[in-house]
């Protein structure tokens, strides 16, 4: 993970001092030391580099008993929103988070939305995940990364089992299946 340090060391300037509200920075040049006074923002930005998920990944996060528990879980605490049942929406919502070093599920995107309030569902139905294994780095040690999840909203899972709603389907029961073979 980059530093606030190394990057400021790449960029040429060298802290003197920091605080929220200002830093004062010597940047190296031709004529000596110059002061350099960074703005809030730039301190923001810097910060920002180091809080980024960790790109050299060994073993991806991975949700606790694997990707049936997954479905499992979000099957059984889905529910599918009014709106979308009445207009006939269905389809996958792609949600990203960051899967922190001790499991913990944090800053939860939308990648994807087919609307009718699905979105929102799939953010909630995210949010309430139990934590997940981290994913490890080369060395091993836990690391920040980023993990992405489609919910899949289906009008047709909300069917009872047995009925079909295929107008092309003839049901001709067991007598005419006996019958044909």
């Amino acid at each position: 993970m980059l530093s606030l340090a190394f990057v400021l060391a790449a960029l040429g300037v060298g802290a003197r001092a920091q605080s929220d509200t200002a830093a004062v920075f010597t940047r190296k040049n031709n004529t000596g030391a110059m002061p350099h006074r960074l703005s809030k923002q730039q301190i923001k930005e810097l910060r920002a580099v180091e809080m980024k998920p960790e790109k050299a990944i060994a073993i991806s996060p991975s949700y606790p008993g694997g990707e049936e528990a997954l479905q499992a879980f979000l099957s059984s605490h889905l529910r599918y929103p009014e709106k979308a049942s009445a207009e006939g929406i269905q389809g996958d919502v792609v949600v990203s988070f960051v899967v922190d070093t001790n499991g913990a599920i944090s800053d939860i995107r939308i990648r994807k939305d087919i609307g009718g309030g699905c979105a929102p569902e799939a953010v909630r139905v995210v949010a309430e995940m139990p934590s997940w294994k981290p994913a490890r780095n080369l060395q091993g040690k836990a690391i920040r990364a980023e993990a992405v999840v489609r919910v899949r909203f289906a009008i047709d899972n909300m069917i009872p089992e047995g009925v079909n709603l295929d107008p092309g389907f003839e049901d001709y029961g067991e007598e005419q299946g006996a019958e044909s073979k």
